[in-house]
């Protein structure tokens, strides 16, 4: 409820223009919320409160995105005093994502289910679960397309482990399904929707980190959790986690060139991957001594 009464809505993509189709480029390719809201007003009879349920379904998936991500902790380290600590990390993480900004004070319909879709697609991939990644990575596309990231993720955990065979089949069979749907978008929406998939950001972006305020509000990303992330990376001693941890940097360097890094919500992708990383070496600074 904070993130609506605390910030402002896009006006490049405001609820009612997502709703018509008329939502300028990506925006309007993040169907999967503005779908669901039409689905559900339609259903109840509700066409005049689009915007109470995009917060009902923001809440659903918030508390979907704790639940998934206390599963995630709970799989990948197995103490069930960092399982419980896993929800703490969360809710600490994310005011600096969604609340505490000093530009780019924004909400987006998709802000929750990115999160929740992006924590199932890790649990999929650690599972090797590909029944449900591929349909999974179908939907999460209609959501948002960072998606391609857990393609990445694949590629990053299992080279050298996996054949090449192996590895070409999932990374094409991945990279297929995330064109498929992003080409059905836009066969779509090609009459109904302008602008272009994507601005180049860096000079941008590189302008507003030369400023040591604005360069100090990207430092806060993730809690600043990415720094003990970063010297203590040798005491995660899960594989899945360390090499997928390398993709971070690479996901940053891709958001300086397409994305508004003072929205420093379009990194809230990593939240998972950073948060599940701080809770390993949490886990194997002190729960492990205390067990």
């Amino acid at each position: 409820q904070l993130v609506f009464q605390w910030n402002h809505e896009c006006k490049l993509c405001k609820l009612e223009y997502l709703l018509n189709g008329t939502a300028l480029k990506p925006f309007q390719y993040r169907v999967l919320i503005p779908w669901l809201i039409q689905g559900i007003s339609s259903v109840i009879n509700l066409a005049e409160h689009t915007r109470t349920i995009c917060q009902w379904i923001n809440f659903f998936f918030l508390f979907a995105f704790i639940m998934a991500f206390q599963y995630w902790a709970d799989i990948t380290i197995g103490n069930k005093k960092t399982s419980l600590l896993a929800v703490l990390i969360i809710l600490y993480m994310m005011p600096f994502h969604y609340l505490l900004l000093r530009q780019g004070n924004l909400w987006y319909p998709w802000d929750m289910s990115t999160l929740f879709l992006f924590t199932l697609g890790l649990i999929a991939l650690y599972q090797e679960k590909w029944r449900l990644f591929y349909p999974l990575l179908a939907v999460a596309t209609l959501n948002k397309e960072t998606t391609c990231f857990l393609i990445l993720i694949f590629f990053y955990v299992e080279i050298g482990r996996l054949n090449w065979k192996q590895m070409a089949m999932h990374v094409s069979t991945g990279t297929a399904v995330w064109l498929a749907v992003k080409l059905a978008l836009y066969l779509y929406f090609q009459n109904g929707t302008s602008g272009a998939l994507f601005e180049n950001k860096l000079r941008s972006n590189l302008q507003f980190i030369a400023t040591l305020p604005n360069l100090l509000s990207v430092f806060s990303l993730f809690g600043f959790l990415w720094l003990p992330v970063l010297i203590y990376f040798h005491r995660i001693k899960n594989p899945f986690i360390q090499r997928a941890l390398l993709t971070t940097p690479i996901f940053f360097l891709g958001m300086l060139f397409v994305g508004n890094i003072f929205e420093l919500r379009v990194f809230s992708e990593m939240i998972p991957l950073i948060g599940i990383a701080a809770l390993w070496i949490i886990n194997d600074s002190f729960m492990t001594k205390d067990s």
